[in-house]
């Protein structure tokens, strides 16, 4: 069965009918999600360590340790910068920008899947499951 396009707006989202295709696991696209939160949360506890190191060591703006904390307190903050950066980049790839795994041709997302995010490849015969579901929306 050929996919019929639902709509002309990039990206597009298709309807097929998914039992004449595979269903595969796009393991790479999820821990490529998982790692970029994980750094996220990872540097929101690095800043929250630096802020309460901050706070305990420096009682006096003149006192050396004053001096010493600046760069560790700037360098957090660029840190977590980074990683947002990061979770964003990888977020709207998923959304925008996704790729075949197998052949790297960009495709649309399935209109059927309800709330997660799959994807189907018209030349690789493949739906593709990238493990990402999105929230539910109150109607």
């Amino acid at each position: 069965m050929r996919p019929r396009i639902e709509s002309a707006a990039w990206p597009a989202t298709i309807a097929i009918d998914c039992e004449s295709g595979k269903k595969r696991k796009d393991k790479r696209t999820n821990r490529q999600l998982e790692i970029a939160a994980g750094l996220a949360v990872l540097c929101i506890g690095i800043v929250i360590a630096v802020v309460l190191a901050r706070f305990a060591i420096v009682t006096d703006e003149n006192s050396p340790a004053a001096n010493l904390m600046v760069w560790p307190f700037r360098v957090s903050f660029l840190l977590l910068a980074a990683a947002i950066v990061n979770v964003i980049y990888r977020f709207g790839k998923l959304k925008v920008f996704y790729r075949c795994p197998k052949c790297r041709q960009r495709i649309a997302r399935l209109a059927n899947a309800k709330r997660t995010v799959n994807y189907y490849c018209p030349a690789c015969n493949v739906e593709w499951d990238t493990g990402a579901v999105e929230p539910e929306t109150a109607d």
